[in-house]
């Protein structure tokens, strides 16, 4: 995979970068329509396209499905989302004999930084001594970190962005030592293969108990009722998804939101990984021409986001689309800021590398972790919109965990 897009994947989201670096130039989500007799045509060779609209029998196109919508979206616009203070209470304190390696998904891009410094900082708050591999956007390199780790006698490792079934020869020999393994933003081995073993110690969940891949709907869900609560249950929305199986989660909830919106279609175009930097902006002005009457915009992340915006633009018409620049990154904010009808889903990354300290930490007193807390928030020019930089997030966590800690 090229760099040269790095400015565009600086802040990436770490579903965004799931896609990239887990699965490569291959794989592909599903490209059917469901609800309302989708029909699936090719959109050039480039990208696959699938139309979904209602058939009007669904239960929930009626008033009180939109009610429901608009509900929905008037709660993640509020001023906390649906984020919560939690943990309540922690047994976890400070002690200078812990050492802990962080296995880091990519220095290169912005969400593996930021969350593997927010790690080591939460750490060495606790008097840990740490060490950060950095795999280098290799999922399958962080079997050596692991065993580097090992080899130096840490007493837990932290691995992020990463699914089980790319590293189960170091999780296996981690298993073996005793040492606890905590994942954030990775499935284990029976999430992604039925009837395998789990290698993770433990996973990552956000608020009200989600996992990452109900974290990941979530994401998908709240972008699509915004959209359709924008344009008053008659959202016609054009959606740009990348070809890889971690897009599964978003794609579906989009289609849901859909399936269930009476006077709403959706045509959902998958492009090849190998669009981004090439021609992802030729592909999007292609579908909005065939496609005058598109009111919503649905990329997949802020960097499919800023790099098709100027083809919303180039419609003469983009005050009118309501278009969706992911997940609360300054790039994103930037165009809100700007004036443009676009609106965001604030992911606190950093929130995932303090709860991953906090889910070792338990660990080693032989608890289960809890979840973090973490919910989702949804950001307008009306609503938490942050007067520069990345978005904000509603909860100081960091105090939050200090103080659980003992060590505010």
């Amino acid at each position: 995979m090229s760099w040269d897009r790095k400015r565009s994947l600086i802040g990436v989201p770490a579903l965004l970068t799931l896609a990239l670096i887990v699965a490569g130039c291959g794989g592909s989500a599903s490209s059917s329509g469901s609800g309302g007799g989708g029909e699936t045509a090719s959109s050039g060779e480039t990208a696959q396209a699938a139309e979904t609209t209602s058939s009007g029998e669904s239960e929930g196109s009626s008033s009180s499905y939109l009610a429901g919508v608009d509900e929905y979206v008037e709660k993640l616009l509020g001023p906390k989302g649906s984020f919560e203070e939690f943990p309540k209470t922690s047994p976890v304190r400070p002690d200078p004999s812990r050492s802990i390696a962080i296995i880091d998904c990519g220095e290169e891009i912005g969400a593996c930084k930021l969350e593997a410094e927010a790690a080591e900082t939460a750490a060495h708050k606790l008097g840990w001594k740490t060490t950060v591999f950095d795999t280098k956007a290799n999922p399958a390199s962080a079997n050596t970190g692991i065993r580097n780790a090992l080899a130096q006698g840490v007493d837990g490792i932290t691995m992020y962005l990463t699914d089980c079934q790319y590293i189960k020869a170091g999780l296996e020999e981690a298993k073996e030592a005793g040492v606890p393994v905590y994942a954030v933003e990775g499935k284990d081995c029976n999430e992604t293969s039925s009837g395998s073993e789990p290698l993770y110690t433990a996973v990552m969940r956000y608020a009200e108990n989600m996992s990452f891949g109900e974290y990941q709907t979530l994401f998908g869900k709240a972008a699509a009722y915004y959209a359709i609560s924008k344009a008053e249950g008659k959202s016609n929305a054009l959606a740009m998804l990348e070809e890889a199986p971690s897009i599964k989660y978003e794609q579906e909830a989009f289609e849901d939101a859909y399936a269930e919106c009476e006077e709403c279609k959706l045509k959902v175009v998958n492009f090849p990984l190998a669009a981004y930097g090439t021609n992802l902006q030729a592909i999007a002005e292609t579908e909005l021409l065939r496609n005058p009457e598109i009111n919503s915009f649905l990329p997949s992340f802020e960097a499919a986001a800023l790099e098709t915006y100027p083809a919303v633009q180039a419609t003469g018409h983009g005050e009118e689309i309501a278009t969706f620049v992911g997940e609360g990154n300054e790039g994103g904010l930037d165009l809100i800021r700007e004036g443009a009808n676009t609106f965001a889903f604030n992911w606190p990354v950093k929130w995932e590398g303090w709860g991953a300290i906090d889910g070792l930490g338990r660990l080693f007193l032989g608890q289960k972790p809890v979840h973090t807390g973490q919910g989702a928030q949804l950001i307008d020019a009306e609503h938490n919109l942050s007067a520069s930089g990345p978005a904000e997030v509603p909860i100081d966590f960091e105090a939050m965990y200090e103080r659980l800690w003992g060590v505010g």
